[in-house]
């Protein structure tokens, strides 16, 4: 393609496509013409700026007006003005001869001079130069004479109407009953006198502005007069009248004077109820007042005007000003929603506040000394500003043509583009500052010194001092702390303020938008920053919280919008199209043809609806989105983009360095270029938008900002531009008028449209708004390093918090490894509300970019534990939110067991289980509660499910105990204590979910019927793990509710034939689950049902049980026991013969073997499987036992001897030497056991059971021991749970009421229960066992024991504490942990109480476990935390903050009980009281202490303690070793003696001379001052791990005083290690150090 210049701009009417032209393109051509009608603020010119080179001249005016020139008036209408004006005073001077005696203006003369006093408004110069005259009407037309009659008259009609109070006359004479004034004359005479004296003083201002007239041709006392009209009616008519609030207090004279609001609440009385009524009555008697008094308030606008162009002409003393300030700022709180239903009261607000914003703005121009009483005047207004969402924002202000997607542009804001029309509402007072900022700019200037220096002012150093201040004095009353100032008002303020800047950001109108928002920031960014632990102390601050909010808040609410507008700038910057040429345009095409390019900015297609095609680049755009409708009948369209690439080119070739004609590609253009070009357009914009005076500043703005970017260029010329030429047009254009100023002109007259002009503005946003290139780094930077802030969790929770608000606008931050980083750091915070905010935010991201979960998924599972209530909420959310936008996501069983787990954990809060339910019944089981079904969402959950159960670790032979109680509790309904009117809902809820799993069912079924038939397309590993998982998921129903799995018994039981392709152990898996899931459902046969089975099923499980090991075959044997013994089963099935048979197979072979002394291989494998095969046989045994317990012969072997003569059987097995075997033979006879406990009382009363539990016997055998009763407890408590127990009892007909009711109806619970409590003892002693599976099979059968309420709680807790310190067994320790929770939730006084005794009994237990590496003994452990960093921990520490640490009294309690064990410690050698000291002091030391006070006892205390014992201990060692000579002749700790030195040289005459001292006397001295010690090393630990623990506030402690709210929540900050370590061998050596250690801890204690 040619170069833009060369290409046709003009459309082919003969090549063009018809289309409708854009009505916008006209109304955009007419407004100009309109706008100058209304508005003549600005006469024409022609004169090029003076300081301009003479080359530049002859082209530098361009004929680019899109209005005509006023027209001037004819002499002819001059003359008729001055000859109106003087027959008006003939006419006043005839009445004041005449008879009548009036005198006076009338009315319709006050009309005719407010024609006249308009068109001299209009011939007033604003722009123009000082020497060009004018041929326009002015009041200099008029003779001296006529005009000094002529105020003299209309002084008097102001002075007239200054003091008339139209509301005070009107509730005067509602007081006095005369109801009908309102309809009176009285009301209208005076309504028509307020318009006359405004209507006069409206002419008098404009005679004293003409120029050429004496100001004081209006007197003084007039003008003040003027003034205090406009202010009386105002504040005392107009305001009240429109906001219709005339009667109440505030408006009432001082004969009305009705109780202040104020004033203490009083009791409601008949009086009260009467002066009630008669304030309702009022109102409504003013509503007829308040319609006239409106209608005043065109005429007082009018007013603001004239004395808005009496403050820009004539110097005003400072009183009337402030006065005339004060008056206008009040108008601004008048409430439009108060007048609800009145539109037109509305509107008339509306104007005048605008009148009042134009007043105010010229009086802050012209005034620089009052700039500081005015900004202060603003700051109590703030307070009484509107803040209903209806009447906070009415300034009306342009939108930006596009909505972009950030907070202040969107739907949900309050300052927001308003539906159907390219309008914004922002408040009243946000314009008004804006307009005072912008109002200040100065031109620019370069000025030399003496010296030569040239120093630069760029025009806008009083705007930035003006924002500065008025930033300060907001952030200063923000700031306050509590209440004090209104700060908790002001803080909303704030943020108001910034949503409306944000809105203005774009418009042209509002440059200082930015500059007041970079102050915001720049204040906002010194508070964040000073209140970090970034600054030194003696800069830093302390502010409260809720302002720090608001700081924090209001940064991100701008670096979002920032965010948002460069996301929005990717798509929505400016671009060049090329022109197409017309040879290869297809005249025939429409928006859906081949090759046709849809450019419409909304994204959508172009389709069917009506499309217009620019008759320069050819791209397609609806109608809708450019304003065109499919009804307009104009031939040409030309794009935006098309438009601007003219109105460039054009720029381009007059601000270039070279005169010659150039050919341009706007490609080519630097950065720099474009950003300059797009400035200029941006001011031809703004000159041909816009009329009022305030866009005089506004351009002056731009322009003052335009040449301070080309001078901070060095004068530097960038590209092919003349930045000279272009700063020497925009300084001549200064005082030039905006309508003709034609330096932003080139030779095109198209100007683009609202969104042109906002692209336009998006893209110089982007490219050199300093907020956007600058600021908004540093503060992203500042959030970063808050986010750091170590010293406050509140910075770092609201740093998190303003991150998540711009990810949300620009997910692409996240993508950055600092920010990655940083994120991930807070995940680990100590604080929870840091975490939350972390996790919130990730999953703000998350879920805007689901393609990079994956980056997140491990740190956010991690937080499904977290300690904080609402991060596992909030993660729960974020994994649900994401797995339902993205199905597959790709680690969702992994998450959907951590929920499960989460869900099963007892001590998990009710929200969080119920979130998690919802979750699942949201992801799992919401098409259950559609009315349209779908089978494929069913199968979509089977297959979920199964990936769940797969990679749960619970294969080859268990299932996921959290997924069976979800899916009851999906079934059942969850909640028990519901109101009565949700349990309808849940039941219908429970039945469809119910139905549902029917659903997942069939689908399970479905799933292995295709696995059998694409068996042959996978690996038999594939084949093998896909069918064990479909059968454990299969299993899970039938566990959790049987009979969804009732209809399926055919489908399954050929899975028992174990051939189905896979390998051994996926087959050994496959009958495993096959089996429990017919044991579950065996309950549901009939007789039918067994009849059939009985010709199979007793093969294959005959199979399972000689072929497969002890798991699947076990399973094997209970579902054949279960078949064989069902209720309704009968002797013709064959089902109990068959079983008998199996069993009569395993005891012959067990009596084969009873005299074997050795066994082959094959023998003793043979054995293990009988005893196991008939213990589990055994288990399931019903019905009366043989009384004689005596071995029959296998040919004899009966169901109703079997338990009998297994048992037998199984003791001669138990006898043998093998100790194997006796473990098998003991596990078998837990069988026997458990379905006839009186067989385990004869076993119990044997003393065979005390025997295996001795220390004599083997540890396996211990072990297995320990096993079996645990089993035997955990069957006959599922037996009881199941309600077996009730229906043996109900079955048995021998039990009577009276044993039912005396609750001897469970016999053999009882018996079980009474054997295993005669062994509770020896248990115990065997948690102290140096065999660590003792141990763990010990405190695991205690666990059970406890869960039965079959031990003490005061002799089972001590025991549990001391196996938290079993470090040489993780299980242990767990289990121990486990059961201590539990005993916390039922039994929490007995932990309080037992706390110290255990930590006691956990020595003793290490000083077991270690009695050969005492050095091994220590109360600490390594763990990690939360930021995966290494800590150290106190084994007792979480038993401590789930019981203790939250009671302070209890803290104290146990503190002081640890302490003094330290010091007192206990009659044994010294050597193990040293030993025991040091474990608890290690103890004491690392307690997880959470408030201060609690730190400060234990200091306390210590230092108590030290400062009694210390001295006398002191003195006493020293009268022990004097005889020695040893040590000095007088006890002094200030003095090394001799010992002292000894302990540095072992070889001295001191180290002799101690060898005849009685040594065990000196070690028993020595071992208590090393308790001395090692407190003192506590009490330094403490104060050195806490920063909050100064010598101030440990010096103003004192036990009893009240609890601080500071001095909660404190944390240890310190992670230096503890030293315990104390020289205790027992060598006299070890005792002369301990003895120096403790005169040096002595000598340096302060306390």
């Amino acid at each position: 393609m040619s170069s833009l210049e060369n290409l046709p701009y003009q459309f082919s009417p003969e090549k063009s496509r018809k289309r409708k032209a854009s009505e916008s393109f006209q109304s955009f051509a007419d407004e100009p013409n309109q706008t100058a009608q209304e508005s003549n603020s600005f006469p024409a010119t022609n004169n090029p700026p003076t300081t301009m080179t003479s080359s530049a001249k002859s082209s530098y005016w361009s004929p680019m007006r899109l209005d005509p020139p006023r027209p001037i008036p004819h002499r002819d209408l001059i003359t008729e003005y001055k000859e109106k004006v003087t027959r008006i005073l003939e006419d006043v001077d005839q009445r004041e001869m005449s008879a009548a005696n009036t005198s006076g203006l009338t009315t319709q003369e006050l009309h005719e001079l407010s024609l006249v006093a308009s068109a001299s408004m209009d011939a007033l110069p604003n722009s123009v130069e000082e020497n060009q005259a004018t041929l326009e009407f002015t009041w200099t037309a008029v003779d001296v004479d006529d005009l000094m009659r002529l105020c003299e008259s209309l002084e008097q009609l102001v002075n007239d109407s200054v003091s008339i109070n139209v509301l005070k006359d009107a509730r005067a004479a509602f007081e006095e009953g005369d109801l009908q004034w309102a309809d009176s004359s009285d009301l209208k005479d005076q309504v028509t006198s307020l318009e006359q004296g405004i209507q006069a003083a409206n002419i008098l201002l404009s005679i004293m502005v003409t120029k050429g007239i004496d100001r004081k041709v209006v007197s003084q006392d007039s003008v003040q007069n003027m003034i205090d009209l406009m202010r009386n009616h105002l504040g005392q008519n107009v305001m009240p009248a429109l906001s219709s609030t005339g009667h109440l207090p505030t408006y009432a004279t001082s004969s009305v004077s009705p109780a202040s609001p104020l004033k203490k609440k009083q009791k409601v009385t008949k009086a009260s109820k009467e002066e009630k009524a008669t304030q309702q009555a009022l109102k409504k008697f003013l509503k007829k007042v308040y319609k006239p008094i409106a209608g005043t308030t065109g005429l007082l606008t009018i007013l603001m005007e004239r004395l808005k162009a009496l403050v820009e002409t004539i110097s005003i003393d400072d009183q009337p000003l402030l006065s005339i300030s004060s008056a206008c700022l009040s108008s601004l709180t008048i409430d439009p929603s108060s007048v609800a239903g009145m539109q037109s009261n509305i509107t008339l607000t509306v104007a005048l506040q605008k009148s009042c914003v134009l007043l105010v703005t010229a009086i802050f121009q012209h005034n620089p000394s009052k700039r500081t009483v005015m900004v202060e005047d603003l700051m109590p207004l703030f307070l009484q500003l509107p803040t209903s969402k209806k009447s906070m924002r009415t300034f009306t202000v342009r939108g930006n043509g596009v909505k972009f997607g950030n907070k202040a542009m969107s739907d949900e804001s309050t300052a927001t583009v308003a539906k159907g029309e390219n309008q914004a509402t922002i408040q009243v007072m946000t314009a008004l500052i804006l307009y005072m900022i912008q109002s200040c700019v100065i031109m620019p200037r370069s000025e030399q010194d003496e010296e030569g220096n040239i120093s630069k002012c760029t025009g806008l150093e009083i705007c930035q001092m003006v924002c500065k201040t008025v930033v300060e004095k907001l952030v200063v009353r923000c700031a306050k702390k509590g209440d004090e100032g209104g700060a908790s008002e002001f803080r909303p303020v704030l943020s108001n303020l910034v949503e409306d800047l944000l809105l203005v950001q774009l418009l042209p109108e509002f440059p200082a938008a930015e500059m007041l928002l970079i102050e915001i920031c720049s204040n906002l960014y010194m508070v964040l920053y000073r209140n970090s632990a970034f600054v030194r102390k003696e800069q830093s601050l302390s502010s409260e919280t809720t302002f720090l909010t608001t700081a924090m808040d209001t940064i991100g609410t701008i670096c979002s919008d920032i965010a948002s507008k460069f996301s929005w700038a990717k798509d929505y910057s400016l671009s060049f199209p090329s022109a197409v040429d017309l040879e290869d345009l297809n005249p025939e095409a429409d928006p859906n043809s081949e090759g046709e390019t849809n450019a419409c900015f909304c994204g959508r297609n172009v389709g069917d609806s009506f499309g217009l095609d620019c008759d320069r680049c050819h791209r397609w755009f609806h109608g809708s989105c450019v304003g065109i409708s499919n009804d307009a009948n104009v031939q040409n369209f030309i794009c935006d983009e098309c438009t601007d690439q003219a109105m460039v080119l054009d720029q381009i070739k007059y601000w270039s360095q070279s005169d010659r004609s150039i050919d341009v590609d706007i490609g080519k253009l630097s950065k720099a270029d474009q950003a300059q070009i797009m400035q200029i357009l941006l001011l031809k914009f703004l000159s041909q938008k816009n009329r009022e005076s305030v866009i005089s500043s506004t351009s002056q703005f731009h322009i003052a900002q335009f040449i301070s970017e080309i001078d901070n260029s060095n004068g530097e010329d960038t590209g092919i531009l003349s930045l000279d030429k272009m700063k020497d047009a925009l300084l001549g254009s200064w005082r030039t008028s905006i309508t003709d100023r034609q330096t932003f002109a080139g030779q095109q007259t198209e100007y683009l449209t609202e969104e042109g002009n906002a692209k336009l503005m998006l893209t110089l946003f982007t490219s050199t708004s300093k907020l956007a290139t600058r600021v908004y780094k540093k503060l992203l930077e500042l959030i970063l390093s808050l986010m750091q802030s170590e010293n406050s969790g509140a910075l770092r929770k609201l740093a998190v918090k303003s991150l998540s608000h711009i990810v949300q606008e620009d997910p692409s931050l996240m993508t950055r490894k600092n920010y990655q980083d940083a994120v991930e750091t807070r995940f680990n915070d100590e604080a929870i509300s840091v975490r939350e905010a972390a996790v919130n935010l990730v999953g703000t991201f998350v879920l805007q970019a689901p393609e990079s979960a994956k980056m997140f998924h491990l740190p956010l599972l991690v937080r499904l534990n977290d300690a904080g209530v609402s991060v596992r909420k909030r993660v729960i959310k974020i994994f649900r939110d994401l797995i339902s936008a993205n199905p597959a996501y790709p680690d969702r069983a992994v998450v959907f067991i951590k929920l499960l787990e989460r869900a099963s954990n007892r001590k998990e809060d009710d929200g969080v289980r119920d979130l998690i339910l919802e979750t699942f019944r949201n992801l799992w089981f919401e098409a259950a509660s559609s009315s349209h079904k779908s089978k494929s969402a069913a199968f979509d959950t089977a297959e979920q499910m199964v990936e769940v159960v797969k990679s749960s670790g619970m294969l080859p032979f268990g299932t996921p105990k959290s997924l069976v109680t979800l899916i009851q509790e999906m079934i059942m309904g969850q909640g028990s204590s519901e109101e009565e009117k949700k349990k309808v809902q849940r039941m219908k809820e429970s039945d469809a979910a119910l139905s549902y799993c029917r659903e997942i069912v069939a689908s399970l079924i479905e799933m292995l019927v295709r696995c059998d038939e694409e068996r042959g397309t996978l690996s038999q590993s594939e084949a093998g793990t896909k069918l064990v998982s479909i059968m454990s998921t299969l299993a899970v129903f039938a566990e959790a509710s049987p009979s969804l799995l009732k209809t399926y018994r055919e489908n399954l039981c050929p899975y028992l034939k174990a051939d189905n392709g896979v390998s051994r152990k996926a087959e050994a898996s496959v009958v495993f689950y096959t089996c429990k899931i017919i044991s579950s459902i065996c309950p549901s046969f009939s007789e039918r049902d067994l009849q059939l089975i009985g010709k199979e099923l007793p093969k294959d499980l005959k199979s399972i049980a000689f072929t497969f090991n002890d798991v699947p075959a076990n399973a094997a044997m209970e579902c054949f026991a279960k078949l064989a013994t069902h209720e309704d089963g009968s002797e013709s099935n064959g089902l109990l013969s068959a079983l008998m048979k199996v069993a009569r197979q395993f005891y012959k072979k067990l009596v084969g073997k009873e005299g074997s002394t050795r066994l082959s291989e094959v023998d003793t494998s043979h054995v293990y499987r009988s005893l196991s095969t008939l213990g589990q046989i055994c288990l399931f045994h019903k019905g009366d036992n043989n009384e004689e317990f005596e071995q029959v012969a296998p040919s004899e072997l009966t169901w109703d001897c079997l338990a009998t003569s297994c048992f037998v059987l199984f003791e001669k097995y138990l006898a043998k030497p093998n100790i194997e075997i006796k473990c098998r033979a003991l596990k078998a006879m837990s069988g026997v056991f458990t379905a006839h406990p009186r067989i385990f009382l004869t076993f119990h009363q044997e003393g065979t059971l005390s025997e295996i539990l001795s220390d004599e016997s083997d540890d396996l055998l211990q072990i297995a021991a320990l096993k079996c009763l645990k089993e035997i407890l955990e069957h006959e408590e599922i037996r009881v749970e199941s309600g077996e127990a009730k229906r043996q009892m109900e079955a048995n007909k021998g039990m009577t009421k009276s044993k039912k009711i005396s609750g001897d109806q469970d016999g053999d619970a009882s018996l079980l229960g009474m054997c295993v409590l005669e062994h509770v003892h020896r248990v115990y002693e065997m948690t102290t066992s140096l065999n660590p599976k003792i141990r763990l099979g010990s405190v695991l059968l205690l666990e059970t024991v406890r869960r039965q309420g079959l031990s003490n709680p005061m002799t089972l807790i001590p025991v549990i504490i001391a196996l938290l310190g079993d470090s040489t067994a993780n299980e242990t320790r767990f289990a121990a942990k486990r059961i201590l929770a539990e005993e916390t939730e039922k039994n929490p006084k007995h932990v309080k109480q037992l706390f110290s005794e255990g930590i006691i009994q956990c020595y003793d237990l290490q000083k077991k476990l270690f009695k050969d590496n005492t050095q091994n003994i220590s109360a600490l452990f390594k763990s990690m935390a939360s930021n995966n960093t290494d800590q150290i921990d106190c084994i007792v520490g979480q038993l401590f903050s789930d019981t203790i640490a939250n009671g302070r009294a209890q803290v104290k309690k146990v503190v002081d009980s640890l302490i003094t064990k330290v010091r007192r410690g206990r009659k044994t050698s010294s050597q193990d009281r040293i030993l025991m000291s040091s474990f608890i002091a290690e103890i004491i030391a690392f307690l997880p202490y959470n408030h201060l006070q609690d730190v400060l006892h234990a200091v306390s205390t210590i230092h108590r303690h030290v400062g009694f014992d210390g001295n006398e201990l002191g003195a006493k060692i020293h009268a022990f070793l004097q005889p020695y000579g040893v040590v000095n002749e007088d006890f002094d700790f200030g003095e090394i003696d001799a010992l002292e030195r000894a302990a540095l040289q072992p070889n001295s005459s001191a180290a002799k001379a101690i060898k005849r001292i009685d040594k065990q006397k000196f070690a028993d001295l020595c071992s208590e001052a090393s308790s001395i010690v090692l407190l003192l090393r506590v009490s330094s630990f403490l104060r050195d791990s806490y920063a909050s623990l100064t010598d101030k506030r440990l010096n103003d402690y004192f036990p009893g005083e009240k609890e601080k709210i500071a001095d909660r929540g404190v944390t240890r900050i310190s992670k230096s290690a503890f030293n315990s370590s104390i020289p205790n061998s027992g060598s006299i050596n070890d005792c002369i150090s301990q003895y120096a250690a403790f005169r040096q801890a002595l000598r340096n204690f302060d306390g």
